[in-house]
């Protein structure tokens, strides 16, 4: 099996007003602030009232990248103090 790399080579930060982005790890919920117009492009494109099977297939994926974001970020942070 060949390892496939995929770099990110642009990143956008704003400032400004901040949403809490709520997040549940492991029975912990956890509040990430982000910018107001990233939570409104979250909101747009991610958020449903009534999803399809497939747009709950993409939460659930956007959700567990997420939470593996998180906890890889507090491992880290872990071994670096």
């Amino acid at each position: 099996m060949t390892e496939k790399r995929i770099s990110i080579t642009e990143v956008t930060i704003s400032s400004g007003k901040k949403k809490n982005f709520k997040l549940e790890v492991d029975g912990q919920l956890i509040m990430i602030p982000v910018d107001d117009e990233i939570f409104a492009h979250y909101k747009d494109q991610l958020w449903r009232d009534s999803p399809t099977q497939k747009q709950k297939n993409v939460f659930a994926t956007v959700m567990n990248l997420m939470r593996a974001a998180y906890l890889k970020g507090r491992e880290d942070g872990k071994t670096k103090s």
